[in-house]
């Protein structure tokens, strides 16, 4: 006769609370303002647009480009190829 044995293993974790840290002598700068940007069509080709940020500041950007290729640029000025016609959100 065989003997099956099953181990359960309980793990316990405990959750300390504790305060925040606040740095007085560290302070962000101001907040960037609303996002700027402009969208040609390059010349000669309705499938391609350029974007580009016009954005004061520096910081870092992300395009979303559903139904493009790429479908993502973190380029400040970038050219987007769209295959299908159609009304794209950027």
């Amino acid at each position: 006769m065989h003997k099956h044995f099953i181990y359960l293993a309980f793990i316990s974790i405990a959750v300390l609370s504790c305060d925040p840290q606040r740095d007085d002598d560290f302070q962000l700068g101001p907040a960037p303002g609303d996002a700027q940007m402009s969208v040609q069509f390059v010349v000669g080709d309705s499938n391609r647009v350029v974007v580009k940020d016009l954005t004061e500041g520096s910081f870092q950007r992300l395009w979303n480009l559903p139904g493009a290729t790429p479908k993502t640029s973190f380029k400040a000025v970038d050219t987007i190829l769209y295959t299908d016609a159609g009304v794209f959100t950027i």
